[in-house]
């Protein structure tokens, strides 16, 4: 009986634990900083790379490649189609630039939701890793931890593929 009761002790504050992990920011605001520094820094302006985005509201997206040129971007196509898109068809970001923006949106509406007593969000997590010869976010992953069976909220992931430089 003591040993039940013992691990039925360890299991709830190892779950404590756990809950407690998920409350506030988790984000490595240092590396971020350093990886978007160093990608300003590296001045390409020109190069393609394909992007997908999955979220819990929208599920996911196809692959699309993107021209790059100047740092604007020049087209976007559907990689399994070939054809091009329109604005209003997906979500998709125009540059790198524009993916570190992202990230620097999605931190600071987290944040805020975090820190108001008025929304459901108490804790967010946003890991982003990222290509360590060129510095852009290979993967930016982005959950939101909402306690009492909250339906919805941040839940989204990007993948940055085949970038090349033109």
């Amino acid at each position: 009986m003591k040993k039940t009761l013992i691990f039925l002790l360890l299991i709830s504050l190892i779950s404590c634990e756990e809950k407690d992990d998920l409350l506030g920011m988790n984000f490595d605001e240092e590396t971020y900083n350093e990886n978007r520094n160093l990608w300003q820094e590296s001045g390409i302006l020109n190069y393609t790379f394909s992007q997908e985005y999955f979220s819990t509201s929208i599920g996911g997206q196809p692959e699309l490649n993107t021209i790059v040129r100047n740092n604007e971007l020049e087209s976007i196509i559907v990689k399994s189609s070939g054809e091009d898109i329109t604005s209003d068809e997906l979500i998709y970001y125009d540059n790198i630039t524009d993916l570190y923006d992202f990230i620097d949106s999605v931190v600071k509406d987290a944040n805020e939701q975090i820190n108001s007593s008025d929304k459901a969000m108490k804790g967010a997590i946003i890991d982003v890793e990222y290509d360590e010869t060129y510095h852009y976010p290979t993967k930016i992953s982005c959950s939101g931890y909402y306690p009492d069976g909250y339906l919805g909220g941040l839940s989204i992931t990007i993948f940055v593929n085949y970038f090349q430089i033109d």
